[in-house]
């Protein structure tokens, strides 16, 4: 018993420690300098296409694939190249 009389005068001591500490700010690194210009976003601007490892039809012939690409106005394409670890399926 005695030791739960002590328990509430102390957690108020340390509860009134804790509200008056005072805090200091963390330091932060400098902030890196700011780019200067804008990059050229010109090739992003417009349809894209995306070709991945499970298109057989645009694999079987690039060049006819991004061809007919072309044509519907696509600038700009992506693709991932499957894994070339042998006996490794692709993901």
């Amino acid at each position: 018993m005695p030791l739960r009389r002590l328990l509430v005068p102390v957690l108020l001591v340390v509860l009134a420690f804790v509200s008056t500490a005072q805090v200091r700010p963390v330091r932060q690194p400098p902030a890196a300098p700011a780019a200067t210009g804008s990059p050229d976003l010109g090739p992003y601007r417009g349809p894209g296409m995306w070709v991945d490892i499970y298109d057989k039809k645009a694999l079987s012939d690039p060049v006819r694939a991004a061809a007919a690409m072309a044509s519907h106005g696509t600038g700009t394409g992506s693709g991932r190249s499957p894994s070339c670890t042998p006996g490794r399926t692709p993901r």
